[in-house]
């Protein structure tokens, strides 16, 4: 068992009594203590063999990089310059408010994505009991060191405590997993004031200069009209699918991650079965439309383009 620390840098330390070869999970036998934690991090209190969950990112550090991975700076390379939007706002003589949204230019270090690991907590049973394990088993010698203590520092942050625990598959039940990413908000008429209820949770935490801005787009995609409306849960939180399904048109669009809003024409069911990094680095989006100030118009081309397509 790892207990009594925070987070592991060295593998070694911890497996020098697994042989060479040995297939063996990161994980923990479910018992009474461990169940709290479970409940926080999404299970049912039935505890589905086979039921996958990525750890909401805030759980943690170790949990927000599974989940939205990170930005290195590289400061061997030359400053370049980006824009974020900004908001203004002032009071005329007359007591009148006014109000706009402009391009802020800001100098930085460019920046390399490194991915989300994604690993998934998932629930396993073996000889009538119950393990959370984080993500596949692996070969002891033949798996990169850097994911295997991800995943013991995974556990550690969510749990307090990991263990090793040795894998025969033929004694395990392995089940397909079952992954639940998103939730249908109340299906039907969606007006800007009902949904704007469902996303003040979203917005809580963000800056007052950000929170303008964030509800300005989600706004804008409500006035199109989507015939459904989906709900990142767990590691997906703050994610909305806005559906347009007569246009074959799926608009992704979250108020935490990097930039730009994704537009994606494939089957959604589908692409609701891949991870994030599936999804936002796989090519797989039809449009990505940057957060400036042009942003609305570049996003009505969009649905223009694709209205004209379906009346050919």
């Amino acid at each position: 068992m790892i207990t009594g620390v925070k987070r592991i840098r060295s593998w070694k330390k911890y497996s020098g009594h697994v042989p060479s070869g040995e297939r063996v999970y990161i994980g923990l036998e479910i018992v009474e203590e461990v169940l709290p934690y479970l409940k926080k991090v999404g299970f049912e209190p039935e505890l589905q063999i086979g039921r996958a969950i990525l750890p909401s990112p805030k759980l943690g550090k170790v949990a927000l990089f599974n989940s939205e991975g990170r930005y290195e700076s590289q400061k061997d390379l030359p400053m370049e310059t980006s824009y974020r939007e900004g908001y203004w706002e002032r009071t005329d003589w007359q007591g009148n408010t006014h109000g706009g949204w402009y391009d802020i230019p800001y100098k930085h270090y460019p920046r390399k994505h490194i991915s989300p690991p994604s690993e998934y907590l998932v629930i396993l049973e073996r000889g009538g009991k119950k393990f959370v394990v984080a993500g596949d088993g692996f070969v002891q010698g033949e798996e990169d060191e850097t994911r295997i203590i991800h995943k013991v520092n995974l556990l550690l942050e969510v749990f307090g405590r990991a263990e090793i625990l040795r894998k025969d598959l033929t004694s395990f039940i392995v089940p397909k997993l079952i992954k639940v990413h998103w939730e249908l908000l109340p299906p039907g008429e969606m007006p800007w004031p009902k949904l704007q209820q469902h996303l003040q949770p979203l917005v809580k935490n963000l800056s007052e200069r950000k929170v303008p801005l964030v509800l300005n787009r989600f706004k804008v995609l409500s006035s199109h009209n989507p015939d459904f409306i989906v709900q990142g849960v767990h590691g997906y939180h703050g994610y909305l699918v806005f559906g347009f399904s007569q246009l074959n048109l799926y608009v992704l669009e979250s108020p935490f991650y990097g930039n730009a809003t994704y537009v994606f024409e494939e089957d959604w069911e589908k692409l609701s079965q891949l991870t994030k990094a599936e999804i936002l680095s796989g090519n797989l989006h039809k449009h990505r439309v940057v957060h400036l100030t042009n942003w609305e118009d570049e996003l009505g081309k969009v649905f223009k383009e694709s209205s004209t397509l379906q009346n050919v």
